[in-house]
């Protein structure tokens, strides 16, 4: 059954915030529901039914975003890059839209210990905030 895109947006800002909790940095929002490993990394993901019906698994931090922009026609090309580098953080002001490059050199910074800026082709994109990484490995 359809909903319509509000009732969308609460239940999946609910359930977002049902599974989450606050992290050690006291900064970050963890992402505690279903997670898949995706190359190196650990993601959260969630089965999701748009408004139309249309149903899809993503990653919850695009699903956040999507969610604080009541926006469910985000640009596929954009990845949702995570300026803390918590890759389970839901929190959407660690959370921003970019190119794919963009958010591959953020790994660069990860390495570095120190956010190396982010230009492609004149535009400027928000720095990291590594101050916020948690240092920890998770096991599946």
């Amino acid at each position: 059954m359809a909903t319509n895109n509000l009732d969308f947006y609460q239940k999946y800002t609910n359930f977002i915030l049902i599974n989450s909790e606050e992290a050690e940095n006291g900064a970050c929002i963890i992402w505690t529901g279903a997670t898949q490993r995706r190359n190196n990394y650990i993601l959260g993901m969630i089965n999701v039914t748009y408004p139309n019906a249309k149903r899809t698994k993503m990653n919850v931090a695009r699903l956040a975003k999507i969610l604080q922009l009541k926006s469910t026609d985000l640009a596929k090309n954009l990845d949702a890059s995570h300026l803390c580098h918590n890759a389970l953080c839901v929190n959407t002001d660690h959370i921003v839209l970019e190119p794919r490059e963009i958010n591959n050199q953020r790994k660069i910074c990860v390495a570095a210990h120190q956010c190396t800026t982010h230009i492609v082709h004149g535009t400027n994109y928000t720095n990291c905030m590594l101050n916020l990484k948690l240092w920890f490995v998770m096991i599946l």
